[in-house]
């Protein structure tokens, strides 16, 4: 038998539209181990504040699930992780490399030889900076 979270006593917390639709565009499985209580409810309030929406908390609270024997638990972890973090606004970018000079000190690390400060070649890309 398998028994109701208000049948061994929990409350159900009532959510918001934004809350709603949080808990519908969950995975299957995550949205029947998960029961939104009064904690719960305030890291929602909180992640939907620092901008997320609620479909993309939820993929980001279901991803990954699929053998979690508690699934409610993993849920609310992230959901607690999402309300201080803001989300990613996409993709990190791929840096595509300047083609190699031919006259620093190889391809890879791109020296220049001739100084003696340790300087980069001007064909270097810097991540950070591109």
């Amino acid at each position: 038998m398998t028994e109701r979270y208000e049948d061994l006593g929990g409350q159900q917390q009532k959510l918001s539209p934004e809350g709603q639709a949080f808990i519908d565009a969950l995975a299957h499985h995550a949205r029947a181990s998960f029961h939104p209580n009064a904690t719960a409810g305030g890291y929602l309030k909180a992640a939907l504040k620092n901008g997320w929406t609620p479909e993309a908390l939820a993929k980001e609270c279901s991803r990954d699930l699929n053998t979690a024997s508690n699934a409610g638990a993993i849920v609310n972890h992230r959901l607690q992780t999402c309300a201080d973090i803001t989300p990613t606004k996409g993709l990190p970018r791929f840096v595509q490399p300047k083609p190699w000079c031919g006259n620093c000190s190889d391809e890879h690390t791109r020296w220049l030889t001739d100084t003696e400060l340790g300087e980069r070649c001007t064909c270097w890309t810097d991540p950070r900076t591109a």
